[in-house]
């Protein structure tokens, strides 16, 4: 396997363009899974005050890194054309993190 020093300069940018986009659909994802263990409550299992506690003492996310998934997570569930836009980059987690407290069923799209 090449070492990305060795990539050609259009190799390289090629590979991170792919890179990006399949980061993009992990996020989507990850806020899934995140979206449907608030859900369930499954942190409550797991001796976790919230779901908040959960992200950061089991699964070692930073507090302001929990804080913006959670809330990502949970426009995602309530409105998943947001996960579509995520996933192909139209928009980032923490633009919607900043338009959490003014989306509503009117304006989402």
């Amino acid at each position: 396997m090449l070492e990305v020093g060795d990539l050609s300069n259009d190799e390289l940018l090629a590979r991170l363009r792919a890179h990006v986009g399949r980061g993009n659909v992990w996020l989507a994802g990850l806020l899934a899974y995140l979206a449907e263990v608030d859900a369930r409550r499954l942190y409550a299992e797991l001796a976790c005050s919230s779901m908040w506690d959960f992200c950061v003492r089991k699964l070692g996310m930073s507090e302001s890194e929990a804080q913006r998934r959670i809330t990502v997570a949970r426009i995602v569930r309530r409105y998943p054309l947001a996960a579509a836009y995520l996933e192909r980059g139209a928009i980032h987690l923490c633009a919607l993190y900043e338009l959490h407290k003014q989306l509503t069923e009117d304006n989402h799209e």
